[in-house]
């Protein structure tokens, strides 16, 4: 009887060590295989973000934008990024920058300060009922387009109720705000400057805007490249 009780814990002894060696060489082939993984993720967003690198330098080119930080005085830095977006969106004839100012405590923060058609206008309507495409566009800190398709649709109204019932005598049915980031720590503006925060542009007819939100996305870039220094893909990725 003893040499059969040793003889099965030897036994039980020897699956235990197996499946503790099991174990851990399926915790090694699992750790191997997570850092394998993670590898080839880090490597395809180095991809993916090369790629987006050499899409908006292309784009820009193509649409014979600046592609280095202008020395030029703040303001004309601002009716640069007017004069670009109206080359990139030639068929809006309403369009506007806001700037936000940093100083904190500021009742109202935010200020057209360039425009041309009905944007001032529109923008003031939103800043004064903090609702619309450019107010949420300017409460983000990335680069993002706020879109509204129609502002006499069910959609939109019931996003952004009392700026539809306001709008009608405007003459304006879609809009698209490009968020810029504006914080003071991500741009190292001075304090006692009003940062770019949002390129606006409206038109009369519904749907205007509905082309995919890239291009957007990437003038976007550009502008905050021109205001901060920053590289477009820096900007777009929210490194800056």
């Amino acid at each position: 009887m003893g040499v059969d009780r040793e003889h099965e814990l030897g036994l039980l002894r020897a699956r235990l060590r197996a499946r503790i060696e099991s174990s851990r060489s399926m915790v090694g082939r699992a750790r191997t295989r997570s850092e394998t993984q993670d590898r080839d993720a880090t490597e395809a967003r180095a991809r993916a973000r090369e790629h987006l690198g050499r899409m908006i330098t292309d784009w820009i080119a193509v649409n014979g934008l600046a592609t280095e930080p202008v020395e030029r005085d703040y303001e004309d830095v601002l009716h640069l990024v007017l004069d670009a977006t109206r080359a990139v969106y030639p068929g809006c004839s309403s369009i506007s920058v806001t700037t936000v100012d940093q100083l904190e405590g500021e009742v109202d923060p935010y200020t057209t300060v360039l425009g041309t058609g009905v944007s001032p206008a529109v923008d003031d309507l939103q800043y004064r009922l903090h609702e619309g495409p450019t107010v949420d566009a300017l409460e983000l800190d990335m680069v993002i387009p706020v879109r509204a398709d129609d502002l006499a649709g069910p959609e939109d109204a019931e996003r952004w109720p009392r700026l539809c019932r306001a709008i009608g005598d405007l003459g304006i049915r879609s809009a698209l705000s490009i968020a810029v980031p504006w914080s003071a720590l991500r741009n190292g503006l001075r304090a006692d400057r009003r940062a770019l925060g949002a390129i606006n542009l409206y038109a009369p007819e519904p749907h205007a805007f509905a082309e995919p939100e890239m291009r957007a996305m990437m003038l976007g870039s550009w502008a905050g490249a021109v205001v901060t220094g920053h590289r477009p893909t820096e900007v777009f990725h929210g490194d800056a």
